[in-house]
């Protein structure tokens, strides 16, 4: 009975090593196998929502959000310059994106979605944790300014209703294992190209 209960405990120590190297194994995934995995669960996601073209500008003032329409207007580069102007954040809602106008170039190009991802964001407010990933895909748009102070304004009131004060952090892992600590919008992240984003101090 004692030589039994030996050989059991050498199996389950084992099996305990071998799921061991699965674990570190799929923690060393490549980038491109995630991205691939990721990127399947997105297309799905955007395969459900209609065809149709969605003909919106989001606005937010600082205070209150806005949802605009250019269908009646006769001069469409004033009413957007206007609402450049007026706004703290405008974006264009296409399909399933938020493409932000910094100019009326934006609203003239094509919307390109990045291939890049973050495996998790966390926000911290005083003793207060949560995770904001659930929403970021659809704003992992190319020229995108992510995580600036009031962005997090609007995106924190706006998805978990919380209301941002001076002191938070943001800390983020993307699919290289790099983890990026942001701190009370001293820096922001700007999506470069479909490929890359980069971290920009202000």
């Amino acid at each position: 009975m004692l030589y039994a209960g030996y050989v059991n405990r050498s199996k389950l120590y084992q099996e305990g090593i071998n799921q061991g190297w699965n674990i570190v194994y799929y923690y060393h995934m490549t980038k491109e196998q995630i991205s691939s995995i990721l990127y399947k669960i997105k297309k799905e996601e955007e395969d459900e929502i209609q065809e149709e073209e969605t003909k919106i500008l989001i606005g937010w003032d600082g205070d209150v959000e806005t949802t605009l329409s250019w269908d009646n207007e006769q001069d469409i580069d004033k009413f957007l310059q206007k609402n450049i102007e007026n706004m703290e954040l405008l974006y264009y809602f296409d399909k399933y994106y938020m493409k932000q106008m910094h100019s009326i170039d934006d609203f003239k190009k094509k919307c390109v979605p990045s291939k890049e991802f973050f495996m998790s964001i966390e926000f911290i407010q005083g003793n207060y944790k949560i995770d904001i990933k659930n929403h970021i895909h659809g704003y992992l748009v190319v020229g995108n300014k992510l995580f600036t102070k009031t962005f997090l304004k609007w995106y924190m009131r706006r998805y978990y209703g919380i209301t941002l004060k001076d002191n938070y952090q943001i800390n983020i892992m993307d699919t290289d294992i790099n983890y990026i600590n942001l701190k009370n919008g001293e820096k922001y992240i700007n999506i470069k190209d479909q490929n890359n984003y980069e971290l920009i101090n202000i």
